[in-house]
């Protein structure tokens, strides 16, 4: 049975809200030769606006940069690697025409290295080659602060501006981001915030800067501070780099840079573009935000310094395989962009004339390219599919649907034209392909009934104003009529399962087949589960993709092609189920597929469980594992208690623990829980996972398949092993 690598949604068995971790063991299995991919950089650009950019002006006698850091590390996960940022920028330091200034918040209990206080400090970064201790002067110790709020963010940039005015600023935000929501989170003093945010009510369960506060706090800092705009903003956090964001930064900002996808550990390079811009303060806010895209991941100190990296990964337990190397490990799924903000309002207009067209076409069509579209991490819960896709490439597959619909293409391509215009750097790994520089919200359609779709239009409210595609979604998920451009969709039909046997074993396979109908077919599952009827529960072993006889692309992007005349499945169960092996034990574990694609050796699997810090000191976290055929590959942790939070990497280190989780369906309620499994340990050698004998007992076997909405349609059928 083929495997493919996209994270199952099974009924709601699987997670959401990662923090990415670029951790693997054996990175050697990664060739030196092998470089991250390349940063796109338009060669010649039009400009997009005729007003002129700023330059240093040799007569002003302020300096020409001032850069801002505003650090929140209060939390366990990212701290150290925060600071590791901080010292980065130390390695370059403030000069005469280039100054950094720094907020650092710092987590109680957490990293204890560089002085371990709790508190929120403010610093003058001078230079300091040390990555593991603070060399700067500490300014100011503001307490216990809350980095969430807006009023913390304004106090930062007013103190900045009036104690170190300059030409040109520059404003770095850094933590956890959730999207369009927002990001900034802090447990401590923590509290749900002054707005009445469903989102910390009921998905985060508590407060962060929101996207609304965040512009609230720019306007009045600016106002205060005398500046008129940011000449760059940007966030070192996951998720962010979004079109209703950066609409938002628009107002604030002549350059952003931000990333669709979570961001790994490393962060940017702030050796890198810091030290570009001290070597030449005549740079513009172009100039900058490129090299921050530029050098991400390739240029970082935790990849480049060899006496760092080494150290580094021994302290994770593993080899040193050189930069090259180590940055092609840690860049597979990153993205990351730079964004011309004067040109934000062209793709407002190229956006409100897609979605006018959108309006008028095949609803089933739309549903199969937000299905099929290049996606990122969800924050709402992996229970549906992803509501945050590349603008990009979802105009893309719509238009490869339609047959390139005369219509269609030719606001399609103003679309894509006015996303080229904004995006000045665009970086993206292997596995988001697909990725533009630019996502979009678009949930299905249980999500969009959730709290008034999450509050979107109140978190949002700049985007919304401007643009009509909360009108569109209202449109597509209110019951406004459409216009379709072809056939009513046929329901999804699953026939009986038909088994060879009853009974499975190694020697003798079970074969099952059916026959699936319908034209909403987004992605079809094989799905094991085995009874425990003296609790009247059932474990799920494993869920796979099935494959497709025809795949289609679209700029890098994989989906599968369902023929309309029905499709026929046909599988076999040889009695094997999956493990973890991590060289001293073998434990059961539930493998998904993490997203669809062609199958190679780069597919990823996952495994949630509960990640247990060999430092008493951290609490265990939710998480998950991702693996190749070749091992493990990243460690994926969550913020909360559920499968929702603002994503973050941390990296595993000897004698750390993963208490894998088994999935069970409750037979009486169909609700599903988690309870605690086996145990594996990290250390020298690298997670794998490998196949194991099933249990003797009763199995459901089957196919079930999710539609172009997140629905689920299931047909099982019962076989056993003795």
């Amino acid at each position: 049975m083929p495997r493919y690598f996209t994270f199952s949604r099974l009924l709601s068995i699987c997670l959401v809200f990662s923090f990415l971790l670029a951790a693997c063991d054996d990175l050697e299995l990664v060739t030196e030769e092998a470089a991250s991919p390349p940063t796109r950089v338009p060669p010649t650009r039009a400009p997009t606006s005729n007003a002129p950019r700023p330059t240093v002006d040799p007569n002003d006698k302020r300096p020409a940069w001032l850069v801002m850091l505003y650090f929140d590390a209060d939390d366990e996960t990212l701290e150290q690697d925060i600071l590791t940022d901080f010292n980065e920028a130390e390695r370059v330091g403030s000069t005469g025409q280039v100054q950094i200034v720094a907020q650092v918040d710092r987590y109680d209990g957490g990293y204890d290295g560089m002085e371990d206080w709790t508190t929120a400090k403010r610093f003058f970064i001078t230079q300091d080659d040390d990555l593991e201790s603070i060399g700067s002067k500490e300014l100011d110790d503001l307490g216990e602060v809350a980095m969430s709020d807006e009023q913390t963010l304004i106090d930062f940039i007013t103190w900045a501006a009036k104690n170190y005015p300059a030409q040109h600023y520059a404003l770095v935000m850094s933590d956890h981001g959730a999207g369009w929501t927002g990001g900034w989170f802090d447990p401590a003093p923590g509290g749900i915030g002054a707005d009445n945010i469903y989102l910390a009510k009921n998905v985060f369960g508590g407060d962060a800067l929101w996207l609304m506060e965040l512009d609230r706090a720019l306007d009045a800092a600016r106002a205060q501070a005398g500046i008129h705009k940011f000449d760059v903003i940007a966030l070192d956090v996951c998720l962010m780099g979004q079109a209703e964001v950066f609409t938002m930064l628009a107002q604030h900002a002549d350059y952003a840079v931000a990333s669709e996808e979570v961001v790994p550990s490393v962060g940017l390079a702030y050796t890198d573009w810091v030290g570009q811009l001290t070597s030449d303060p005549t740079l513009t806010g172009e100039g900058v935000a490129q090299a921050m895209v530029k050098g991400f991941i390739d240029s970082d100190q935790t990849v480049t310094d060899d006496e760092y990296r080494a150290r580094h990964l021994a302290d994770y337990g593993r080899k040193d395989v050189g930069a090259r190397a180590y940055a092609r490990a840690l860049g597979t799924s990153v993205t990351m962009a730079a964004v011309d903000l004067s040109a934000m309002d062209d793709l407002h207009t190229a956006l409100n004339a897609y979605a006018a067209v959108l309006a008028q076409t095949d609803a089933k069509l739309i549903g199969k390219a937000r299905s099929y579209a290049q996606s990122y991490e969800p924050v709402f819960g992996a229970k549906d599919p992803s509501a945050f896709i590349d603008l990009g490439n979802f105009a893309e597959q719509l238009l490869e649907l339609s047959g390139n619909d005369r219509e269609l293409a030719a606001v399609t391509q103003d679309l894509q034209a006015a996303i080229v215009r904004a995006v000045i750097a665009e970086k993206h790994g292997k596995e988001r392909s697909g990725s533009n520089g630019i996502a979009i919200y678009f949930p299905v359609a249980k999500q969009y009934k959730i709290g008034d779709d999450f509050g979107y239009v109140q978190v949002a409210d700049r985007f919304a104003s401007v643009t009509d595609w909360d009108e569109f979604l209202a449109s597509y998920y209110g019951g406004v009529a459409f216009q379709p451009g072809g056939a009513a969709s046929a329901p999804i039909a699953l026939e009986p399962i038909q088994l060879s046997a009853t009974t499975a074993s190694a020697q003798k396979p079970v074969r099952f087949t059916s026959k699936m109908t319908g034209d909403r077919i987004a992605y079809i599952y094989y799905f094991l589960g085995r009874y425990l009827a003296d609790e009247n529960k059932m474990i799920v072993e494993d869920i796979d993709y099935i494959a497709s006889d025809q795949t289609a692309e679209a700029d890098g992007v994989y989906y599968p092609v369902w023929p309309t005349t029905g499709v026929a499945l046909d599988e076999e169960w040889d009695a094997t189920v999956f493990g973890i092996d991590d060289g001293q034990n073998v434990v059961p574990a539930l493998i998904s597929p993490e997203a669809f694609g062609p199958q190679d050796a780069s597919a990823l699997y996952a495994v949630i469980g509960e990640y247990r810090f060999a430092n008493g000191n951290k609490k265990p976290r939710f998480a998950k594992l991702l693996f190749t055929d070749e091992g493990l590959e990243k460690v994926l942790v969550y913020a909360g208690n559920d499968t929702s939070g603002a994503p973050r990497e941390v990296n595993p280190k000897k004698g750390d623990q993963f208490i894998i989780y088994e999935t069970l369906i409750n037979l009486e309620t169909g609700e599903y829980e988690y309870r605690e499994g086996g145990t594996v340990t990290f250390g020298k050698t690298r997670l794998k996972y490998t196949r194991l004998p099933a249990a003797s007992g009763a199995y459901s076997i089957g196919f079930f398949a999710e539609d172009l909405d997140g629905d689920l349609y299931q047909a099982y059928a019962d076989v056993s092993v003795k």
